[in-house]
């Protein structure tokens, strides 16, 4: 019986041309290889290659055997994925979110729905990796910022929105406006926390002027923050980050409205059609809680 891993060496070759450097990527002894070789031509009782002085080449039937090797072994990794993936989902509910807020959304609607499952939730800063995640089954549940395609096979809904405003120090140039436009924005100095999904790169790239200051650390970001030195985003949402309550809005930071659709949201629970039964708890829950207030 032919086994897997004399298909995989054999794929090794083709990939690597020589049998030493097959075996130092496989980790083996070039002998091991070399009698590997020689069994699985047994198995299949026909001359895989041709053999001269310090040299190894395939046949013509070697080569067909390496295209079937590749595709095997291809899709004996996809089903050891697809496995995985139903098992996960069966033990624990993945799902994949665009932003912070949807991320505490489904934690505490799971929370509140009391289903017993056990939550696993991920954040992705591009909305076609979660779509990419749903459709290979490592998500159960996605949660997007761009509206689904019409598809039978899904089942989604808006379930709510989201504002961003500035947060900025009583002393600052701006903080005696009552709102914001993106031209304010512009070559402004401001404090950014990089782990906040799409709206990390949705800013740089509207504010392409602006003068950033970065960290991925959240210690670091509240205590930066603290200071009041740089203005900061803020969400309509709930308080996400820490600002709102902090001592700086004590001491009078105040809170500008950004009047530009480029900072709004609108956020959109997906999941596969067949999975709706599963969820119908969360999904009224989620469907009660929450609405979209539009822009």
């Amino acid at each position: 019986m032919i086994e897997t891993e004399q298909l995989v060496q054999l794929a090794a070759f083709a990939r690597y041309g020589t049998l030493s450097k097959a075996a130092e990527a496989l980790h083996i002894s070039q002998p091991s290889l070399s009698r590997t070789m020689q069994a699985l031509e047994g198995e299949l009782q026909a001359s895989l290659f041709v053999r001269r002085k310090n040299r190894l080449a395939l046949t013509e039937a070697g080569e067909l055997a390496v295209r079937y090797a590749e595709k095997i072994t291809a899709e004996l990794d996809e089903m050891g994925r697809q496995v995985r993936a139903l098992d996960r989902a069966n033990r624990c509910v993945s799902i994949g979110v665009c932003a912070q807020v949807p991320g505490h959304d489904m934690t505490a609607a799971f929370a509140q729905a009391d289903s017993g499952a056990a939550v696993a939730c991920q954040m992705e800063s591009d909305d076609a990796a979660l779509w990419e995640g749903l459709r290979k089954g490592e998500y159960q549940i996605i949660v997007v910022h761009t509206r689904p395609p019409e598809d039978e096979e899904l089942f989604w809904f808006a379930y709510r929105d989201e504002k961003l405003s500035l947060l900025v120090p009583k002393d600052h140039p701006l903080a005696h406006r009552t709102e914001l436009t993106h031209a304010d924005l512009e070559h402004q100095n401001l404090l950014l926390y990089r782990e906040i999904g799409f709206w990390y790169e949705l800013s740089r790239q509207n504010l392409p002027s602006a003068h950033f200051l970065y960290t991925n650390e959240w210690d670091a970001f509240g205590e930066l923050a603290g200071l009041g030195a740089f203005p900061v985003f803020v969400t309509n949402a709930f308080d996400v980050y820490p600002l709102p309550e902090s001592s700086e809005r004590r001491r009078g930071g105040v809170i500008l409205p950004i009047r530009d659709e480029a900072f709004y949201a609108v956020y959109y629970f997906v999941c596969r059609a067949a999975d709706k039964p599963r969820f119908q708890k969360l999904i009224a829950g989620l469907q009660a809680d929450f609405r979209v207030q539009g822009f």
